[in-house]
Order: C-alpha cells, then structure tokens, then sequence
C-alpha cells in the first residue's frame, strides 16, 4: 500500500460515517430537508476519497485510468449533491 493513501482512506472512512450519521437523522426527522443531500455530498466525497486510493495503488495505466474514471463519476456526483444542499438550504424554489 502506498503512503499517500493512508490519509485518505482516514478522510474516506470520516466522510461515510458522516453520511450514514445524517442518512439516519433524514429517516428520524424526516422534516428537515437538508440531511439527505448532505448525506449524499458526503457520500460522493467518501467514494471521491476511495478513488483516490485506488488511484494511488494502481499498479497500471490501465488500472489507474479506470480509477480516473470513478473519480469523475463521483465530482459529478459532488457538483449535484453540492447544488442540491445549497438549493434546500437557501430555500431556492425550481424555476420551470
């Protein structure tokens, strides 16, 4: 295992307690709108994190570029939990 992906399997683990943390309090409160896309932001910030470990131990291109690959899934995945917080936290309302 490399040395740089220690760290992240350190923030990767924190960002997927975080997730099932709120995850849990969205199924307790269900009221309160914003624990499931923050949740979901740090979910993709978990798999994000994962990716980069993966990406740190490839021992390919080919391996290495798959893992790229992940890592692009889940920034989408960060954009639209990230414009889907802030939307319910700002009380934005959809137009259209």
């Amino acid at each position: 295992m490399h040395l740089l992906s220690i760290p992240c399997i350190v923030i990767a683990s924190i960002n997927i307690y975080v997730a099932v943390y709120y995850l849990f309090f969205y199924f307790k409160f269900p009221r309160l709108d914003e624990h499931l896309p923050f949740a979901f932001l740090c979910a993709s910030v978990g798999l994000y994190d994962i990716a980069c470990t993966g990406l740190y131990n490839a021992r390919s291109i080919v391996e290495g570029v798959g893992w790229q690959s992940v890592q692009f899934s889940a920034v989408n995945g960060i954009s639209v939990s990230l414009l889907w917080f802030v939307a319910i936290v700002t009380d934005q309302k959809r137009t259209g």
